[in-house]
C-alpha cells in the first residue's frame, strides 16, 4: 500500500508541490538561490522515494555503468536549472 501511495503521489507532488513551493519562494521575495536548495531537496527526495518504491528493482542494482549514470544525472539536472 505504501508503494502504491508513493507511485500515485510522486508526479503530483513534484509537479504541483515543487512548482507551488518555487513560486511561493519567489513571490515572497526570498533569494532565488533558495530555488537551488529546493531543487537539490527534490532530487534527494526522488532518490529516497525511488529506493523506497522502485519502478523496477533492477534499476537500483549495480550494472557496471555508474559513470554513465552519474553523467546522465548531472547533465539532466543541469539542463533543468
Amino acid at each position: 500500500m505504501f508503494r502504491f501511495i508513493i507511485r500515485v503521489l510522486y508526479l503530483p507532488l513534484f509537479l504541483v508541490g515543487g512548482n507551488a513551493l518555487a513560486i511561493g519562494l519567489v513571490s515572497a521575495g526570498y533569494s532565488k538561490l533558495w530555488l537551488i536548495v529546493l531543487g537539490i531537496g527534490f532530487v534527494l527526495l526522488a532518490f529516497v522515494l525511488e529506493a523506497a518504491a522502485p519502478f523496477d528493482k533492477n534499476f537500483n542494482r549495480p550494472q557496471g555503468d555508474r559513470l554513465r549514470d552519474f553523467l546522465h544525472a548531472f547533465f539532466n539536472e543541469a539542463a533543468n536549472i
